[in-house]
């Protein structure tokens, strides 16, 4: 919870370990003692006021921390079928680059499970919904039946081939003792040759029979 805090009790060791020793579950033994110690001596009425902004501080906590939050919008295709996902531990283009690049070499199922499934089922969708929200960080397809990656940029689709976006994780990776933001410069800098783009209207059709 937002604003809980922590109690410290003292007790000598000897005569704590022996009421583990007898199956005592002390921590929580302890929070239901102090929760009747409430209900017994905090009146009902005001105990209601008290949960009521208990309440409204989660939510403002909650609000703040989604405001807060970047997070990667991946769309990913495989067998015929797509869906989008928001990932929280996907900042950059290279790091989407490199699960793509792995997943398609180990011809393993893309890390799904990590991330937060949307409604929109689509890329051009998605974006749609999302354009004008700046927790997103990054917009890109993975399509594990083309082996190709496409990366939304500034009304520009930008694509990728599957041996365009390994040399470039590769060049990256080469070298050790590079913190993350040179090998983000190395990869950007091997990528954005002779980038293939293609416009909004040229994508409408494509995310028709994504559905």
């Amino acid at each position: 919870m937002a604003e809980d805090m922590d109690i410290t009790l003292w007790m000598n060791k000897h005569r704590l370990d022996a009421l583990y020793a007898h199956g005592v579950d002390v921590e929580n033994d302890l929070a239901g003692f102090l929760n009747s110690l409430y209900d017994q001596f905090v009146p009902a009425e005001e105990r209601k006021r008290i949960e009521e902004l208990i309440h409204d501080e989660q939510e403002e906590a909650d609000l703040q921390a989604d405001q807060s939050r970047r997070f990667a919008l991946l769309t990913i295709v495989q067998d015929g079928q797509s869906a989008c996902y928001e990932y929280d531990n996907c900042p950059s283009l290279f790091t989407a680059a490199s699960w793509f690049v792995k997943t398609l070499k180990a011809n393993t199922r893309p890390p799904v499970d990590d991330g937060k499934r949307t409604n929109p089922s689509y890329m051009q969708a998605a974006v749609d919904q999302y354009q004008n929200d700046p927790r997103v960080t990054l917009c890109a397809e993975l399509n594990h039946d083309t082996g190709h990656m496409r990366v939304w940029c500034e009304g520009l689709w930008m694509e990728f081939g599957g041996d365009q976006l390994t040399k470039a994780v590769r060049a990256a990776n080469r070298k050790q003792h590079l913190t993350p933001q040179q090998r983000e410069e190395i990869f950007e800098a091997n990528i954005t040759e002779g980038i293939p783009t293609f416009n909004e209207s040229e994508d409408s059709d494509m995310g028709m029979q994504m559905q």
